[in-house]
């Protein structure tokens, strides 16, 4: 059986959407969980007059999105557990797709699929290289290197379906992240597990931010992306130090580095020279040779004009 997670915050008519892609899934065996995290706008009655007993909805007082998906994770009954967040939804065939790649992979607790913004749903975010990688040389040198190589995120949450034991030993999500949550469990499990990725769109994604405080201002969600993704990073580079994987060294080095740049570069374009000014430092002594040397370089030498440029580039974007 699969477990699908779908927790939820005042979205009351985009869950009921989510909540019909799963049932659209085809001839699987699956329970649904839906965890109303809180809901002032009428979620639970609408979810109870929509599907009746075809989902459980667990309510409870809001305490975020990680302790959300933890309540539902130990009230699931599933051997596989998949993740389908409230505004998100999935096109037909995905776990039937996901359960026979689970068959073909048996040492696999870990499968995932492409995925596509709703902007453009025929365009892809996985890279091809990544999934020949993930799918043909699973060794575990090769797996974080590609998982990295991928920015961290590149393996987008509701395109997951784990194994449950999996899920249990990596503890769940951590409740302190607001954001990168998804990140953090995924190099914890890819630890102790292959992973699989199905070159299919199954998944489309709204955009939408899931904490209100996120979503106020870009560069707000930009640094504490970058905070917790770093934190990550130096977790998984003590990791990794420790033993023989010299691909993933060089690229958790080299995305050290970028992040780190693109720290500086956030807050050289709020005016904080000082920070954008440590922030390049620290990237150049994690740098190898990448393009961001020259963004490094130019936010010690001109922090004001790098922010004044890239606040122009962001208005320009609006437009």
């Amino acid at each position: 059986m699969i477990s699908v997670v779908i927790p939820t915050f005042n979205r009351r008519e985009k869950v009921c959407r989510a909540v019909t892609s799963v049932l659209n899934q085809g001839n699987v065996d699956l329970e649904i969980l839906v965890v109303d995290d809180g809901s002032s706008d009428g979620t639970n009655n609408s979810l109870d007059h929509l599907f009746g007993n075809r989902i459980r909805v667990l309510t409870q007082e809001n305490a975020g999105v990680s302790a959300a998906r933890n309540r539902a994770i130990s009230e699931s009954t599933g051997e596989w557990i998949a993740f389908l967040d409230s505004d998100d939804f999935w096109l037909p065939g995905k776990l039937e797709s996901q359960l026979r790649a689970a068959k073909a992979n048996p040492n696999a607790r870990i499968i995932a699929t492409d995925w596509a913004w709703s902007t453009a749903p025929s365009v892809g975010q996985v890279p091809n290289t990544s999934f020949d990688t993930f799918s043909r040389v699973n060794r575990e040198d090769d797996r974080f290197s590609a998982l990295l190589r991928m920015g961290g995120h590149g393996l987008w949450l509701p395109t997951w379906m784990v194994k449950h034991d999996l899920l249990k030993a990596a503890g769940g999500f951590d409740p302190s992240y607001r954001i990168a949550e998804d990140t953090k469990l995924m190099f914890e499990m890819a630890r102790s597990s292959e992973i699989v990725v199905e070159p299919t769109i199954y998944t489309i994604r709204s955009g939408h931010m899931d904490d209100p405080k996120l979503s106020t201002g870009t560069n707000g969600y930009s640094l504490e992306l970058g905070n917790c993704t770093l934190a990550i990073l130096d977790d998984l580079q003590r990791w990794i130090n420790g033993r023989r994987l010299p691909k993933s060294k060089k690229a958790v080095q080299r995305l050290k580095s970028h992040f780190l740049m693109c720290q500086g570069l956030q807050h050289a374009t709020v005016g904080d020279y000082g920070p954008a000014r440590s922030f390049a430092l620290q990237s150049i002594r994690t740098l190898q040779i990448s393009p961001d040397l020259v963004r490094a370089m130019a936010t010690i030498v001109a922090p004001r004009l790098v922010g004044k440029i890239r606040k122009a580039k962001q208005q320009s974007s609006r437009m």
